[in-house]
């Protein structure tokens, strides 16, 4: 399984990448977020 950091500056979409990534069957988790964590799953 491959894994991908992302990192960067804040307001360069890092947050907005997660949902996004989610959409489109990938599993993504954002540590920084508060309140409710994004977690999804990989199709396959």
């Amino acid at each position: 399984m491959k894994r991908v950091l992302i990192t960067g500056m804040s307001g360069t979409g890092k947050s907005a990448t997660i949902p996004e990534l989610i959409a489109r069957g990938y599993a993504a988790y954002d540590p920084g977020h508060t309140g409710m964590v994004a977690l999804g799953r990989r199709r396959t």
